[in-house]
């Protein structure tokens, strides 16, 4: 084999790799990987030359669709009628975000202006939390329902005692599929989130069946100018809006990541940009010298859930005889996760999935955690000797 050398990789543009790196070349790709010691990860503090880095009072502007403004009330959750038209129209002019000016804020009003005595059988919530508040969820969130008459009030989330009926309201917040954002405890979001009957979607224009309620979450903040949103939708809503031309609302750089997913069926998805990293997510690595807990400060995320049923890539006389639930996490930090001009055109972009597929200089780590039990009872002819199913349980 020839070689010629070149530059040493210290060089490379990477602070994290010396002449001393051990290396590992892959033979089937020809692809070369430096390695490093899971126990004791490099500092992502030097991650990259200095100039990549955007001065730290960089404010994105609506030509970058990079600001927002927070909804300035504290967080509730009620009916879709209960969403004023002075939170609405804030959030309309204000907030330039792809996410939610071309996909949250059309979806909502479309769902408004149809919802009529579906009503009732709606949620919606939105305001202001703390990470650590949408992170806990169930525990926090209380919900009264009068008994004088079929309206609903609102109290005060902190609330214990009632002398009308309470239900705890947090898990409004988690089935929307808030919960699932890797939050900063500290920092406070604006939040919209829905969960509406499938019959509402189907008068909006949606052509997709499916079984329970259509779920959406948006969570967003740094409306200082550095930006971070989160969307998460169920199957049913982003089978809805990104693979359905009927309900006219479209993003092109959204639909372009969410279309992979639903290719494959999922229960659930997710996906956030961060201008300066505040995504924090910790993943257990494992090496010969045991297991190390890496965080990255992630500029993007993806999160998808999936179960048997959706697992359409399995062909279906084998998947009668499985049950699966799966849930697959990414985290991408661009350098060390501070300001980039890279990150910065990410959030304007048209072709968001292929503007973060071309970035260089990246710390990518996923997981994929799973629930299989192999149902073998099936497989029995025999009544009075069935075979037990097999529960490999999972984490």
């Amino acid at each position: 084999m020839s070689y010629t050398l070149g530059a040493p990789i210290s060089a490379w543009g990477c602070g994290c790799v010396d002449d001393d790196s051990q290396l590992w070349l892959d033979a089937s790709t020809g692809l070369m990987y430096v390695l490093e010691d899971a126990a004791s990860p490099c500092s992502t503090s030097i991650q990259g030359p200095d100039d990549m880095y955007l001065p730290s009072d960089t404010k994105l502007t609506k030509d970058d669709d990079g600001t927002c403004t927070t909804l300035g009330v504290s967080g509730k959750c009620a009916t879709l009628k209960s969403l004023s038209d002075d939170i609405y129209d804030k959030a309309d002019k204000e907030v330039s975000i792809n996410a939610i000016r071309e996909v949250v804020l059309p979806l909502l009003k479309s769902a408004l202006d149809k919802v009529g005595d579906y009503d009732k059988t709606t949620n919606l919530c939105f305001g202001d939390y703390k990470g650590s508040e949408l992170k806990a969820g169930d525990d926090l969130m209380r919900r009264e329902w009068s008994l004088r008459d079929s309206g609903s009030r609102l109290v005060d989330r902190n609330m214990s005692n009632s002398s009308s009926m309470l239900q705890l309201y947090g898990s409004s917040l988690t089935d929307d599929g808030c919960n699932f954002p890797p939050y900063v405890d500290t920092t406070t979001y604006s939040i919209f989130s829905f969960a509406v009957p499938m019959k509402l979607m189907n008068l909006m224009g949606c052509t997709v069946e499916a079984e329970g309620p259509a779920t959406m979450c948006i969570a967003y903040t740094g409306c200082d100018g550095e930006p971070s949103f989160a969307l998460q939708m169920n199957g049913a809503t982003a089978g809805c809006v990104f693979g359905n031309d009927a309900m006219d609302i479209s993003s092109e750089g959204l639909s372009e990541v969410f279309g992979e997913a639903i290719s494959i069926g999922v229960d659930q998805i997710g996906f956030g940009l961060s201008l300066n990293g505040q995504f924090p997510t910790t993943f257990k690595v494992y090496d010969q010298k045991g297991t190390s807990d890496v965080t990255l400060a992630a500029n993007v995320y993806f999160q998808a859930e999936t179960t048997t049923d959706n697992m359409t890539f399995i062909p279906e006389v084998v998947r009668e005889y499985l049950e699966v639930d799966g849930h697959y996490q990414a985290a991408l930090q661009y350098g060390d996760g501070k300001v980039t001009e890279q990150i910065r055109k990410v959030f304007s972009s048209k072709k968001t999935l292929t503007a973060i597929k071309e970035l260089t200089q990246v710390t990518v780590a996923s997981q994929f955690k799973a629930k299989i039990k192999f149902l073998l009872s099936k497989l029995s002819t025999d009544h009075s000797a069935k075979l037990p199913d097999i529960d490999l349980g999972g984490p």
